[in-house]
């Protein structure tokens, strides 16, 4: 037999391999998703400089001068975006992508007004969902950590955080962290968590932005405690941790 027909018949599977996977990645490609977008104030002016984020991924993109950004290759499913610019309220938003789908969003964020007088000069600005923080905080009906707390347990991981509270059990197991609610012999439940007021796509606490990023984190054990306006969210009766991230972080 020829030594080029040998080359061939040993090369061949081989070749017939590199095909496939490269079909295969073809395909994936195919299948995802785009966002593209575009982030302006609140008189539809654009904004450079904002960061736009995948919550739970590595994926951040900083808008041009235009204000407009382009997410590509990602994957169909569930997403929170985030969207955040210094003077400015940050914003999030769940948005669903389908199979080679290109989806147009818009965001607007609210001019940052800061309100001085001569007793709280040195006070900062506030965001009406710390404010509610902070005011739930003070009715004392759940279990909180500040600010202040989380930097002084200068943990890397919220799993850890979490495990400090009262009636959180964090479980390790090969699909990552999750807090369940144990509530007697052979019941058990996952926490329903919300991120900036945002169920979490997936109950991996793993996913959840860095303690560095974290402004406060509120749990409630029973529903009866819950707040009202999020007594209705879905899996909310077993359970709810909170968890607010810092303004402009």
């Amino acid at each position: 037999m020829p030594r080029s027909a040998i080359t061939l018949l040993v090369l061949g599977p081989l070749a017939a391999h590199v095909l496939a996977a490269q079909v295969d990645s073809a395909r994936a490609k195919t299948r995802a998703g785009t966002i593209d977008g575009v982030v302006s104030d609140t008189t539809l002016a654009p904004l450079a400089e904002a960061t736009v984020s995948i919550l739970g991924s590595d994926i951040r993109i900083v808008t041009g001068t235009s204000g407009r950004f382009r997410m590509v290759r990602i994957p169909p499913g569930q997403y929170i975006v985030l969207v955040r610019r210094l003077g400015f309220e940050p914003t999030s938003a769940r948005l669903q992508v389908a199979e080679a789908e290109t989806l147009r969003v818009s965001f607007s964020l609210e001019r940052v007004v800061a309100t001085l007088d001569t007793v709280r000069v040195a006070t900062p600005h506030v965001s009406p969902r710390l404010a509610e923080f902070d005011a739930r905080r003070k009715w004392g009906e759940g279990q909180f950590m500040t600010q202040d707390q989380i930097e002084k347990a200068n943990s890397p991981w919220v799993s850890s955080l979490l495990g400090a509270f009262k009636h959180v059990t964090v479980v390790y197991d090969t699909f990552g962290a999750h807090a369940w609610n144990f509530r007697g012999i052979g019941k058990k439940c996952l926490f329903q968590i919300l991120v900036d007021g945002l169920p979490q796509p997936s109950p991996d606490l793993d996913r959840l932005p860095s303690p560095k990023e974290l402004a406060g984190i509120e749990v409630y054990f029973g529903a009866a405690t819950i707040p009202l306006q999020y007594k209705r969210l879905d899996g909310a009766t077993c359970g709810l941790i909170m968890i607010w991230t810092r303004d402009g972080s």
